[in-house]
């Protein structure tokens, strides 16, 4: 590497155009590595209009092809100008005429058709009831809770946690891998980060839980729909960035200068390693319906050793499932020939997740949701019930398993009693638990058998019900 020159008065600054840029990381990445190329001063990349500022020293100019050569390990490519097919929207206007850019149509058609199916595989998996085949109770030992994890982990889980594998994915990529020799241990070094982190903060947290006792259950779900609609937000935020939405590109989540400068050095300092294992650490914090189902039962055991290696069972069967999602986003996201159609693909899958966490949580506060959407326009011949009963109370029977509840509407009046029976024939994960928080506190975990629940409804409306996490629900409507 040469020495770097002195900036002088009369340098130039020559403005060029980047692509493969989403993220604060990725500015500093580009920064770092132009800077290493003989004859540049400095360099400046803004996300926010995907430009980078070299400054040069007078009658020089930069060579384009020994910049994308630095750059191309990257995933990075320079250019003078945004024009051509390339700088082009996918659909657009011209001359009065609405075309279409067939070099993006072409790649778009592509990555739908990939999403489609991935889209279809995780609709299939949380609806074909695999966690009623594997049911976590108070006897219940770690082996039991690893096929739990694993059922979690390829299901509910990985719209979450999965979700932010992704986002985070390319960053990684560029920035524990970002050179040329592609080490398989570097990219893979972030991942297997995120999960130690994960391992030790789940058993941590799973033996402490347990001496606490049930008295945290109610905090724990109360805290839990709070923390999920942010890290939902955060993940739609990343999401929108990696598919380089314009605006979203302006509200990157940035380091600070130093921090990030520190994370985006390749160098083996020890430092490198630390973001993801927080992040493991952290996503603790990040509770689908299944995770919330383990560590509640677990804490009934009341001893530590216990609950640690429980939650730790649990934890290390979700990482199984999951790892698929890291070893794709390593295999596919470091290679130049793969990576543009992962990324892209992996943007829309995690604004998809963003989107289908941030709606279950609405669902669970029972505020207005996209599932009001899909609910009026669903057939309600085999789903809705008008409740009968004398004038003293009215009765409900509801049906739980791991598929949902059936019926899904009920009609009742106001000021009368209501005793709502729950039948359980196989709830298991989100389904294990009720809310309707119009009408009572907390949640109503099920047991097997009929469970009772009793309140009265006072104002006429359209009240909604779900399991605790809103994946699955229904409504209360109430004349």
């Amino acid at each position: 590497m040469s020495k770097k020159s002195k900036q002088n008065p009369g340098d130039i600054r020559s403005v060029l155009y980047v692509e493969g840029m989403y993220c604060a990381a990725c500015e500093i990445l580009i920064k770092k590595t132009l800077e290493k190329v003989e004859g540049i001063i400095s360099v400046k990349a803004s996300i926010s209009d995907s430009r980078v500022t070299i400054t040069h020293h007078k009658g020089t100019s930069p060579d384009l092809k020994i910049l994308n050569a630095h750059l191309k390990d990257h995933g990075y490519t320079l250019q003078w100008s945004k024009d051509g097919d390339s700088g082009k929207p996918l659909i657009y206007f011209e001359n009065g005429s609405l075309l279409y850019n067939p070099e993006k149509m072409r790649s778009f058609s592509i990555n739908f058709g990939i999403v489609a199916l991935l889209v279809i595989g995780f609709y299939l998996l949380t609806e074909s009831g695999l966690a009623a085949r594997v049911m976590v109770t108070t006897e219940a030992g770690p082996f039991v809770y690893l096929l739990f994890g694993l059922v979690a982990g390829a299901s509910t889980c990985a719209a979450l946690v999965g979700g932010v594998i992704l986002s985070l994915s390319k960053s990684w990529n560029k920035t524990y891998a970002n050179t040329s020799d592609h080490n398989a241990f570097k990219s893979l070094l972030p991942h297997g980060m995120f999960y130690a982190g994960r391992l030790v903060s789940f058993a941590f947290a799973g033996g402490v839980l347990a001496l606490v006792g049930a008295s945290i259950t109610s905090t724990v779900t109360a805290v839990a729909p709070v923390i999920t609609i942010l890290v939902a937000g955060v993940m739609l935020l990343l999401g929108l960035q990696m598919l380089n939405v314009s605006w979203a590109t302006k509200l990157t989540i940035a380091l600070p200068g130093s921090l990030g400068n520190n994370v985006s050095d390749s160098s083996e300092s020890s430092h490198s390693t630390f973001g993801p294992l927080y992040i493991g650490a952290a996503s603790l914090l990040l509770p689908c319906g299944m995770t919330l189902t383990a560590f509640i039962t677990s804490i009934s055991s009341g001893d530590f050793v216990s609950g640690a290696l429980n939650m730790f069972a649990f934890a290390f069967g979700t990482m199984i499932a999951l790892s698929f999602i890291s070893l794709a986003s390593v295999g596919f996201g470091s290679q130049k020939a793969w990576s543009g159609r992962f990324n892209a693909v992996a943007g829309v899958m995690v604004v998809f997740f963003a989107l289908f966490t941030l709606n279950s949580q609405l669902d669970a506060l029972g505020l207005p949701s996209m599932s009001d959407v899909a609910r009026a326009f669903s057939p309600s011949t085999q789903t809705s019930a008008t409740v009968l009963g004398d004038q003293s109370v009215q009765v409900m029977n509801m049906e739980a398993s791991a598929y949902g509840y059936v019926p899904t509407s009920f009609t009742v009046k106001s000021g009368v009693p209501v005793r709502w029976e729950i039948n359980n024939m196989g709830a298991s994960g989100c389904t294990g638990a009720v809310i309707a928080r119009d009408f009572f506190n907390g949640q109503v975990t099920l047991k097997p058998g009929v469970n009772v629940i009793e309140f009265t409804p006072q104002k006429p409306g359209t009240y909604k019900f779900s399991c605790w996490m809103g994946m699955v629900g229904g409504v209360i409507k109430v004349t």
